[in-house]
């Protein structure tokens, strides 16, 4: 698997959320990767997701910082008895 294409995604949000039908989901989606077509294909279909905005945070060693803060989200759902939380990163210009 060495021409492997990796990327990072969803990790900071919740499952319980992408498997509610009912309610929108209301965060960004933190991703990186070494390959720019396949963060491109990976964006269009995160995108199709109401409510969810992409953040490519750059090469896929940032997975290693993306990946921290699922503790702290896990732990904000628990303490506030919830299992919907996410992030918003904000002042950010679209492209």
């Amino acid at each position: 698997m060495k021409d492997a294409k990796v990327i990072c995604a969803f990790n900071n949000i919740s499952s319980a959320a992408l498997m509610n039908f009912t309610e929108q989901i209301d965060c960004d989606c933190l991703i990186s990767g070494d390959d720019a077509d396949s963060k491109a294909i990976a964006t269009e279909l995160i995108e199709q997701i109401p409510g969810v905005n992409v953040i490519d945070c750059g090469p896929l060693e940032r997975a290693k910082i993306i990946e921290k803060i699922t503790p702290l989200l896990i732990g904000l759902n628990i303490r506030n008895k919830t299992q919907f939380g996410g992030i918003r990163i904000t002042g950010l210009d679209k492209k």
